[in-house]
């Protein structure tokens, strides 16, 4: 799980840096909350157009 939470990191701190706003949903979020113990994916929902996620989230390559 830590390897997850590590990656989940490395992809908000980026939208964040390039001003993206986002919210997280589904297990990941019920996770957080101490609602679950296994979570299946996080789920990531942001107003930025496509090509702007895509940009910013090609940073990461």
């Amino acid at each position: 799980m830590e390897d997850r939470l590590k990656e989940l990191r490395k992809v908000t701190s980026t939208l964040e840096q390039n001003g993206i706003h986002y919210t997280l949903g589904g297990s990941g979020l019920l996770y957080a909350l101490n609602l679950v113990s296994i979570v299946n994916d996080f789920d990531l929902t942001t107003e930025a157009n496509k090509e702007e996620v895509i940009r910013v989230l090609s940073l990461l390559v």
